[in-house]
């Protein structure tokens, strides 16, 4: 057997060898996406005691999916059918004790888009109250391409509300504009001892 022979076989089983790689990975892939679809399916059929409001503020009882910042899945008991609430629909609600509401015009820029989510109406989680407000919204995208959900902060003072950026230099700019009027919470953000997962603290400071 010459070199050239030689050379040829271990070529082959290389290409043999990268193609079986490639498959596997597929493979690996394909999998993770369906436990993934399947996990968040189960999340959002997941149905926990609660209520909400409607528009003339009564109180309706019963169990509670929160499937996305625009719509809540709602049932009487277990045995009822679910039917679709939407946040244009009603004030807020109530599960697992957290308190919702809706709060209107919000820009969501998501990791899973490439383009900010515009909603009219929302519901947000609402975390902490005061002379700021801050909240949690949750992102619900199901384009074809990419299915999945994400948490979010948001922040709001004087009626504006905005999106928390997690990037520090960006956080750090983004929070001192907003906090200006605390010089002591300023530096200490500006020092970096606070940072983006010390939000809540970061608010609870400021709104005493």
């Amino acid at each position: 057997m010459n070199m050239k022979t030689i050379s040829r076989n271990e070529n082959k089983k290389l290409k043999s060898n990268f193609n079986m790689n490639i498959k596997f990975l597929k493979l690996l892939l394909l999998l993770a996406f369906m436990f993934n679809i399947n996990t968040l399916f189960a999340q959002d059929n997941f149905y926990t005691s609660g209520y909400y409001f409607d528009k003339s503020g009564n109180k309706i009882e019963g169990l509670i999916s929160h499937f996305s910042c625009t719509m809540i899945k709602f049932k009487e008991n277990n045995n009822s059918k679910s039917k679709r609430i939407y946040s244009k629909d009603v004030l807020g609600f109530h599960t697992l004790g957290k308190n919702f509401k809706v709060v209107q015009n919000i820009s969501i820029k998501s990791r899973m888009v490439l383009f900010p989510s515009k909603e009219d109406f929302a519901f947000v989680e609402i975390v902490r109250e005061g002379k700021v407000n801050l909240y949690i919204v949750k992102i619900f995208v199901n384009n074809g391409m990419t299915y999945g959900s994400g948490y979010y902060y948001l922040i709001e003072k004087d009626n504006n509300i905005q999106q928390i950026y997690r990037a520090p230099r960006r956080f750090r700019k983004q929070i001192s504009e907003i906090l200006s009027d605390n010089q002591l919470l300023l530096q200490e953000i500006i020092n970096e001892k606070l940072a983006y997962n010390d939000i809540v603290r970061i608010v609870e400071k400021y709104n005493k």
